[in-house]
């Protein structure tokens, strides 16, 4: 025993448990531009998680809790569960969800697959890291800050796009400092309470500051004016738990209509707000009485201006039975589950 080192339980034969260093996973959320690094899952996690899986609330809940408890580095806009929840999108998660994945249960797997045509059954062998691809949300600190370095180290043109978004970035910056140094004017010598801290943490990310509004036509005098956002994870819990034991059936149409904010009826003249519809289960009957061209339509702004932003594993391959293309779509939530049932 070394006479220096101060005598762990072990060296008296004591088992506590092993003390694991466990491997580590580094990603960029594609719509908050948040950095987070996570650890991979133990035994006794992925077995919690599996007992969750019979109630819709629970699982969200225990999912959530689970990527928070294995995030071994995060940014600073996130210091609480609470602000965890309220700024990371569901999105996002998918790709906290494929970090996971890869950390606890590696990077190549064998997935089973169907032909599309012939409908055969083949098993393809895929390396995750080699098909995964990010497409971010342009207006975050990490696109503006590689955007700069790439500019100012490389032979590139300016893209006016991103140009447009950095110097909005950078007034909104020299706003929020100014708003700041007032606000400290009058208190210098006040040490700094929790509740302050807590008002200059309330940044979030420009994604979820972003409405979609899309008008359709209700009657001869009336129209619908659909509001699309993008929800959170508090968002997902907040509507599960009013419905906790929502079957199948009833998940189906909450998924659909998460990203709905609310309906509002108005006159088609004059603009007159007639009546806003912002109650979960109303917004659930309206939807269903919308014209399928509608859904789509609210489907479709929903991609372009939300959901195009996210993560996506896509492998190719090819029938052995009739030579068909394939494409093998990995999706994180779904393949995360079959691991954890499968573990």
């Amino acid at each position: 025993m070394d006479l220096h080192r101060k005598p762990a339980p072990e060296d008296f034969g004591i088992f506590r448990g092993f003390s694991i260093k466990y491997p580590e996973y580094s990603i960029i959320l594609p719509q908050s531009g948040y950095s987070f690094s996570l650890r991979s899952m133990n035994v006794s996690e992925v077995n919690k998680i599996k007992s969750s899986l019979s109630n819709p609330l629970n699982t969200i809940e225990i999912i959530n809790k689970m990527i928070w408890e294995c995030i071994v580095s995060k940014p600073k806009e996130i210091g609480t569960y609470v602000e965890f929840l309220n700024k990371i999108t569901l999105k996002d998660r998918e790709a906290l969800l494929y970090a996971l994945y890869v950390i606890s249960f590696g990077r190549e797997r064998d997935f089973g697959v169907n032909c599309k045509d012939c409908g055969a059954e083949s098993v393809i062998p895929v390396d995750l890291e080699k098909v995964k691809t990010i497409t971010p949300y342009l207006d975050t600190q990490a696109m503006e800050g590689k955007y700069i370095l790439e500019k100012n180290t490389s032979d590139i043109s300016p893209d006016l796009e991103m140009e447009e978004i950095v110097e909005e970035r950078r007034k909104r910056k020299k706003s929020k400092n100014e708003e700041e140094i007032n606000q400290d004017t009058n208190s210098e010598e006040e040490s700094i309470s929790e509740e302050k801290i807590s008002r200059l943490n309330t940044d979030v990310p420009e994604i979820l500051k972003k409405v979609i509004s899309l008008n359709f036509d209700m009657d001869d005098s009336s129209e619908i004016v659909c509001y699309i956002h993008q929800p959170t994870l508090q968002t997902e819990l907040d509507i599960f738990s009013k419905m906790p034991y929502a079957v199948k059936k009833q998940t189906d149409i909450i998924n659909e209509t998460i990203y709905i904010k609310s309906f509002e009826i108005k006159d088609k003249e004059t603009g007159k707000l007639k009546m806003k519809i912002f109650d979960r289960e109303d917004i659930f009957v309206g939807y269903q009485q919308l014209p399928v061209f509608y859904k789509n339509k609210i489907f479709e702004a929903y991609k372009t201006n939300f959901s195009d932003f996210n993560i996506e594993v896509k492998a190719n391959w090819i029938c052995k039975s009739c030579g068909s293309e394939n494409v093998f779509v990995f999706d994180p939530l779904g393949q995360f589950f079959r691991m954890v049932v499968s573990s």
